[in-house]
C-alpha cells in the first residue's frame, strides 16, 4: 500500500451504474482496473445505531497511482448512509477513507471531535469499518477501515493489478 496508514487512501462515489462509472473513469482518468463485488458482505451492519436487516450494495475498487477509487451502487431500498446523500445531492462524491491499526482509538478521536457514527459493520474480508458523519465539518463522510492482514492483502491485490495496467479489461468481477 503506497498511502501511509492514517492518511487518505480512498475516495468514494455513489453511482447509479457501476459498469458505466468504470468505463468513464478508466478511459478518462487512467484509473483501473476495477474489481466489482456484487452483494458486498457486511457483517453486523448498523445504520445510525440500528441494526440493518436488508443491505445490498455493489462495490467497485480500483487505483489511480496510490489512490483507491471506490464506486458504490446501492441495490436495496431503504435508509442508509448512501440514500441520505442521494436525497441531498444525487449521485456524487460520498466519502474519504483511511486505514488504521488503531481502529478503536481513531473512532474515539473523531467522536471526541463531535462526529457521529452513522454506519458501521465488518467487511467479509475481515476488518471493521465505520462511517463518521463529517458533513458539517468537511462536507463529506469519513470512513475508517481497520487495517488487518486480510484487508492489507485484499487492497494490495487491487493496487498491484493497477501497476503497469495496459488499459484492457477495466471491469473484473470478484466472486
Amino acid at each position: 500500500m503506497k498511502q501511509p496508514l492514517g492518511s487518505v487512501a480512498q475516495i468514494a462515489y455513489i453511482v447509479d451504474n457501476i459498469e458505466e462509472a468504470i468505463e468513464k473513469w478508466s478511459g478518462f482518468l487512467t484509473a483501473g482496473p476495477f474489481f466489482v463485488i456484487d452483494n458486498f458482505e457486511i457483517i453486523d451492519p448498523k445504520y445510525r445505531g440500528e441494526a440493518m436487516k436488508d443491505v445490498n450494495i455493489r462495490l467497485a475498487l480500483g487505483y489511480s497511482g496510490g489512490m483507491c477509487i471506490e464506486f458504490i451502487e446501492q441495490i436495496s431500498e431503504g435508509a442508509s448512509v448512501y440514500s441520505e446523500v442521494l436525497a441531498e445531492k444525487g449521485y456524487c462524491f460520498h466519502h474519504w477513507a483511511y486505514m488504521t491499526e488503531n481502529f478503536d482509538e481513531d473512532v474515539q478521536k473523531h467522536l471526541d471531535q463531535g462526529l457521529e457514527v452513522c454506519f458501521s459493520g465488518a467487511a467479509g474480508v475481515g476488518g471493521r469499518f465505520v462511517y463518521m458523519d463529517a458533513r458539517e465539518q468537511i462536507q463529506s463522510m469519513v470512513e475508517i477501515i481497520e487495517f488487518t492482514p486480510p484487508v492489507a492483502e485484499f487492497f494490495a491485490m487491487i493496487e498491484g493489478a493497477s501497476e503497469n495496467w495496459d488499459g484492457k479489461d477495466p471491469i473484473r468481477y470478484l466472486t
